[in-house]
């Protein structure tokens, strides 16, 4: 079983929002650090985006030296291919289990089988469904307009919450590149 302990400092801010939070004490001072750590709950997003570029940094050498070459957005590119492969799988799915079941209902025949077996090959393949696949078996890439590397370098997920990690983690990547680039941009 996979540990999902985790660490987050949080800093108390006195404030008039109405956003509900937990009761702090009157006497905490503004500003007060406190660490909360939990190991009940699986890594946020946020934990599982850091740990995937930590990934692609350790493991695949995309430094970020390396990142720095892609000055062509390249990396928020790439990151939106993988969250359209996220999509495309919730999307197919919901049409294989939900919306597809209720069309077949309108057909007879064979086109009611087609409908059917549609169904079948999307819930085995919701990926290969809707990008297709080489003759390697490789999940095809998105259009090369919006895929910018080679087409061996695209490895989407059967499991949409991989994807969006994957996504998240070239995000960061993008953003770090742009800050090196001019620490301004974002402030």
């Amino acid at each position: 079983m996979t540990d999902h302990s985790y660490e987050t400092i949080v800093t108390y801010a006195r404030t008039d929002s109405t956003i509900p939070c937990a009761p702090v004490p009157d006497d905490w001072p503004v500003g007060a650090k406190v660490t909360v750590t939990r190991t009940d709950t699986p890594a946020p997003g946020a934990a599982r985006i850091a740990a995937e570029r930590q990934r692609q940094i350790e493991t695949e050498g995309w430094t970020p030296e390396h990142d720095d070459g892609h000055a062509s957005e390249e990396l928020a590119r790439a990151a939106i291919c993988y969250v359209a492969a996220a999509n495309a799988i919730r999307s197919a799915l919901l049409y294989a289990y939900v919306t597809g079941p209720l069309d077949a209902k309108h057909y007879e025949g064979k086109d009611r089988q087609h409908v059917l077996d549609t169904l079948e090959q999307i819930k085995a393949d919701p990926l290969g469904y809707h990008y297709g696949r080489d003759d390697l078996g490789r999940v095809k890439p998105p259009s090369t307009a919006h895929w910018p590397w080679d087409d061996e370098w695209w490895n989407p997920s059967p499991d949409p919450i991989t994807n969006l990690v994957k996504a998240g983690a070239l995000i960061a990547a993008e953003i770090d590149r742009q800050e090196r680039i001019d620490p301004e941009v974002s402030r």
